[in-house]
């Protein structure tokens, strides 16, 4: 008799039961996550939505009048920039983009992820090395799965260990890529001593991901760059502005030297495979933009607003920051959600942070700080945080 051949399980019971099982290990380790909408009737502590142009109706309709009046309005660009997707409107945005944060070049692109991908995978070139902060963003360290480069990790926010791995590298150039404010942390990189660095190198050269200071911080809100001294911006060979944050939008640009921006639009893969954005999309951007770059009495809210915060939270697990991340320490994915869930019933929306977004045991409360946020709120989250981190047993 022939033998009986083992039944498969079907295609789709096969792989479902092998997610499951993975999905079932988070639920364990207490950093399930799952998509939700924005809960209703709590104060907003947790977007990054920090100038509130996101929410601001008034910006919204006058951009969609505009694109109603249009007889030109497309709803996509229909290719890739380097096929059919090009428009007079990206051209004119990315001009608009390399003027304001003084750069020779821009590279518009549909989302920051892409962007961050970009250029943590296509600058570094064959025997580079690529020092990345520990703390970076998830899609730097994606990016760099791709490249040529040889990453090397260093201690967050540490110059002394940068120059000790650019002292002993064996690669031909380096890259330093951090971050101008880290999201999770809302502390800043030392971008002047870093820069510093990377021009008595003479090899080195800085890539900053300004997502979190772009609007917020540098003159009419250009970001961390802009306040470097003149000399030391030929130390950062790029750095991308997302629009998802104070710009209240979706999207890219990286800025850079021209030759810089040639390059990537001829190599960098999210840029090359991707369909570009409409041009409505370089429309809203460049209108942001303006918004933003008057917006300098929010910005001087919110730097009330977070001393406001620390003054009234003021307990040991919060981190240093001067931005409006802040982040206070609740270690534990359990703890973590309890606290938070204690704050929500206090009518805010705070969130925990939990492995792998922070290491095991760094879990979080993140507050994010808005200009529309009164200064009654703010002072009724500090408290509110300050009490499920210093009391953490207590109305659970």
């Amino acid at each position: 008799m022939r033998p009986m051949r083992r039944r498969l399980p079907a295609r789709r019971g096969f792989f479902a039961g092998r997610y499951r099982a993975a999905l079932a290990r988070r639920e364990g380790e207490g950093t399930l996550r799952s998509t939700q909408a924005q809960p209703a009737g709590l104060v907003d502590f947790a977007s990054n939505d920090y100038l509130g142009l996101a929410r601001d109706a008034t910006f919204a309709a006058a951009h969609f009048r505009e694109e109603a009046g249009r007889t030109d309005a497309q709803t996509g660009s229909g290719g890739s920039r380097l096929l059919t997707g090009a428009s007079a409107a990206h051209d004119a945005f990315e001009a608009f983009a390399a003027a304001f944060h003084e750069r020779e070049g821009a590279l518009l692109f549909g989302s920051g992820y892409a962007a961050n991908c970009a250029v943590s995978a296509t600058l570094p070139l064959t025997n580079d090395a690529v020092l990345y902060d520990e703390r970076s963003h998830n899609a730097t360290r994606f990016g760099l799965r791709r490249s040529r480069g040889t990453a090397i990790a260093f201690r967050h926010n540490d110059v002394a260990d940068v120059a000790s791995k650019l002292r002993d590298r064996q690669e031909a150039g380096a890259l330093i890529c951090v971050e101008s404010v880290y999201s999770m942390d809302g502390d800043e990189a030392p971008l002047r001593a870093l820069a510093e660095l990377c021009l008595a190198d003479g090899r080195a050269g800085l890539v900053v991901d300004e997502a979190h200071s772009t609007g917020i911080l540098g003159p009419r809100g250009a970001g961390a760059v802009a306040l470097l001294p003149q000399p030391l911006k030929r130390a950062v060979v790029a750095q991308v502005h997302t629009f998802g944050k104070a710009l209240g939008g979706h999207g890219a640009v990286i800025c850079c030297d021209a030759t810089t921006r040639e390059y990537l639009a001829n190599y960098a893969q999210p840029f090359i495979y991707a369909t570009a954005p409409p041009a409505s999309h370089a429309r809203l951007a460049r209108r942001a933009y303006d918004a933003v770059a008057a917006a300098e009495p929010a910005r001087r809210r919110l730097d009330q607003l977070v001393d406001l915060f620390r003054a009234e939270c003021a307990v040991p697990a919060l981190l240093p920051s001067r931005t409006p991340i802040q982040a206070v320490l609740a270690p534990g994915a359990a703890a973590a959600l309890r606290a938070a869930e204690r704050v929500r019933s206090s009518g805010f929306d705070v969130r925990a942070i939990r492995a792998p977004t922070v290491p095991a045991g760094a879990e979080r409360l993140r507050v994010v700080l808005h200009a529309f946020n009164t200064p009654e709120e703010v002072a009724g989250v500090a408290r509110a945080v300050r009490g499920a981190v210093e009391s953490p047993g207590e109305g659970l």
